[in-house]
């Protein structure tokens, strides 16, 4: 008996002792956050261009080592988006978020882990998907791609176009 509370003892000992070295040394993270808008084209369907007005919000944080220099960044975004037919103006709107984690120390970035964009228009279905893993290397070249990514590739655009027809 004397033994488990001896033991018990010390495991709970340790645990503050960690505790207390853990906040003692982290670094408290920094957190900037940013608003763009603006209209880009998206898709090139032959008689007429998908255009988006979008609106982005954005936060990032930045986590710190021990010492206070970068470790990695999280960037949230928030996509609001308007998807249209640049002849007619006919269109939808859509909204997404997405996460980016940024690796200070190698620059590369992994972003769209999940589901980045989903369009779906009533009877038509997806025409719009961006999801999976994609990362990109400090010169911003692709180095990995896991899933569909229709807007960060700009592939298989034809259901969108369909769609705003």
């Amino acid at each position: 008996m004397r033994r488990i509370i001896v033991l018990s003892t010390l495991a709970a000992s340790m645990a503050v002792m960690l505790t207390l070295a853990g906040s003692a040394f982290a670094a408290k993270p920094e957190v900037e956050t940013f608003h763009e808008e603006g209209t880009e084209s998206i898709a090139n369907c032959g008689t007429f261009e998908v255009l988006t007005d979008y609106v982005l919000e954005g936060r990032v944080t930045t986590y710190l080592d021990s010492e206070g220099n970068e470790d990695y960044e999280r960037v949230h975004l928030q996509f609001h988006d308007f998807f249209y037919n640049s002849e007619t103006g006919e269109g939808f709107v859509e909204a997404n978020t997405t996460v980016v984690l940024v690796d200070s120390a190698s620059g590369t970035e992994v972003s769209g882990t999940g589901l980045s964009y989903h369009v779906t228009v009533p009877g038509e279905g997806v025409v719009l998907l961006d999801v999976g893993r994609l990362e990109r290397n400090e010169a911003g070249e692709i180095i990995f791609v896991a899933g569909p990514h229709q807007v960060h590739l700009g592939e298989d655009m034809d259901k969108l176009c369909e769609a705003l027809a």
